[in-house]
């Protein structure tokens, strides 16, 4: 089971994994859904895990600030807590050439987008976890100490509200 912390990271995990456009940057497109879910989710890493080992493409999620405000006390209170969660996607670059490599990242950017507007069509739908904002957080850019991959970091803002009374601090 997720602790309350954990819980964003997992869900937001499974809804890049229920992206289209994501399973097909993986190569995932057949099979039941199950199975395509199981295999995207295979791709989409907690930072903690060694990335170094990570078969591309793939995507990292790991957190930023969390907090919380209550409104109201006893069993009308409600909170609502907000954290940012940050997400890498990185794949195999062609070959070193600068030219390739830039090519290379605009098509990775375009690619992301993609998946963030699957996550947005997614967000808030049955169990999915609701997102308010996201942003790109840097431009595309190649990571020099890593040969042959290029990486762009989009960061995002989740906000979940709890209704029902809330235990005293």
């Amino acid at each position: 089971m997720s602790s309350t912390l954990n819980n964003p990271i997992d869900r937001t995990r499974y809804l890049i994994a229920r992206s289209d456009h994501f399973r097909a940057w993986c190569g995932i497109t057949t099979g039941a859904e199950d199975v395509k879910l199981t295999a995207a989710l295979a791709r989409v890493h907690r930072v903690a895990a060694d990335l170094r080992t990570a078969t591309a493409p793939f995507a990292a999620v790991h957190w930023g600030n969390y907090h919380g405000n209550r409104t109201g006390m006893g069993g009308g209170a409600w909170m609502r807590t907000s954290s940012i969660i940050t997400a890498f996607f990185a794949t195999h670059s062609g070959n070193d050439s600068e030219a390739q490599i830039i090519t290379d990242l605009l098509a990775l950017n375009d690619t992301v987008r993609s998946i963030i507007d699957d996550m947005l069509t997614l967000s808030g739908a049955g169990t999915h976890i609701h997102f308010d904002s996201f942003r790109r957080e840097n431009p595309p850019r190649a990571m020099p100490q890593e040969a042959n991959r290029t990486y762009l970091v989009v960061q995002y803002e989740w906000t979940g509200t709890v209704w029902g009374s809330q235990t005293e601090a």
